[in-house]
């Protein structure tokens, strides 16, 4: 059976076949650990920590159906290709995998199976612009996630707003095309778009005396004044012109991006990251609201973590029972229950304490 496939399906299955592509030419130059870590990368960062992590759910939702069907033909194709694509390199683990995943009628042996090529029918198929807008997502995903990490901030920790300054209208449209996905990674409640980046940082200029010192010379005085004094616009100029000019006693001097050191301070409640042409702002705001949510979120790791240890398999329901515990945690499971039952196949709450 084959099903019309969508989403992260449509991805990953695009994904497999650029690395496949990748994979193949690395082999055929020799370049082994190219071939190798693309293979490797691919595997954890694209199957491992992004499809099947998204897509959990789905594989461990009890009744069949169409949805649950794709996600697992998905990854046993991936899974079979991938086994393939590996032979040459881990010729032991590729066979274990293909072993364990292969048909009847298919070869007895991993390595006496075809080595992958994408067919021209596989290459029309192909939709680079939705590669590029995951690949896209998983960016910011990362971004933000390092951003949360800096300012000691868990995941389970909800957050209001993500903000974006972007100047490619591509950047944004992929953005927004997922923002789904990246506020669900995230946990943050809300996409925003701004038209300035000086909402989300303040930027100054201050002069790279290494450079400029043997330049300017007497100079050097006056024109550390200027550059210190430089307006957001200015600012912008040089950094995505690569050169602004400016007058000292009369005289035209022009500076270049190496003369001039740029520095971003995030405005407050942010934790901002910055490169050309993107600017990323996470609200490090909470409200008593998202403190509750975080909470009820660290209690369902809990009872997840305790469900795990006790052996219950995942369709089981429980009862919790719920001893003393801080006024502030109680009232939040209370104001929470329905999503904590919903985690946690909970039939009931119990306060014991």
């Amino acid at each position: 059976i084959r099903l019309s496939l969508v989403g992260s399906e449509m991805c990953i299955r695009d994904r497999l076949y650029s690395v496949t592509e990748t994979a193949r030419k690395h082999l055929d130059d020799y370049e082994i650990t190219k071939a190798a870590r693309a293979l490797s990368d691919y595997m954890i960062d694209d199957v491992s920590n992004w499809y099947v992590r998204r897509n959990r759910r789905r594989f461990w939702k009890s009744e069949s159906g169409k949805d649950k069907l794709a996600a697992y033909q998905t990854l046993y194709e991936v899974l079979m290709v991938f086994s393939k694509l590996i032979a040459p390199i881990a010729p032991f683990i590729s066979e274990e995998i293909y072993l364990n995943l292969k048909k009847e009628d298919e070869p007895e042996s991993v390595h006496l199976c075809t080595f992958p090529e994408i067919t021209d029918r596989e290459k029309r198929l192909k939709d680079q612009a939705l590669e590029d807008r995951m690949g896209m997502a998983q960016k910011v995903v990362s971004i933000v996630r390092a951003l949360r990490n800096d300012q000691q901030i868990r995941v389970r920790q909800p957050l209001s707003q993500l903000s974006f300054f972007v100047k490619s209208n591509q950047q944004k449209d992929d953005i927004q095309q997922m923002k789904q996905i990246i506020c669900e990674e995230v946990n943050v409640k809300m996409i925003k778009f701004v038209d300035d980046e000086n909402d989300l940082v303040v930027k100054s200029a201050k002069p790279n005396f290494k450079v400029l010192g043997a330049k300017v010379g007497k100079l050097m005085g006056q024109l550390g004044g200027v550059i210190k004094a430089f307006n957001a616009q200015q600012i912008n100029e040089i950094e995505m012109d690569g050169h602004t000019n400016v007058y000292i006693d009369g005289h035209e001097m022009k500076l270049t991006d190496d003369d001039v050191e740029i520095t971003a301070q995030p405005k407050e409640n942010l934790a901002v990251y910055s490169e050309i042409g993107l600017v990323i702002g996470l609200n490090l705001e909470l409200t008593d609201e998202l403190i509750e949510e975080g909470l009820a979120r660290e209690f369902v790791n809990r009872v997840q973590n305790f469900r795990r240890e006790a052996g219950f398999d995942v369709t089981d329901h429980i009862i919790i029972h719920v001893g003393d515990i801080p006024d502030n945690m109680q009232k939040a499971i209370s104001n929470q229950k329905a999503y904590i039952c919903n985690e946690t196949l909970a039939d009931e709450i119990k306060f014991e304490g």
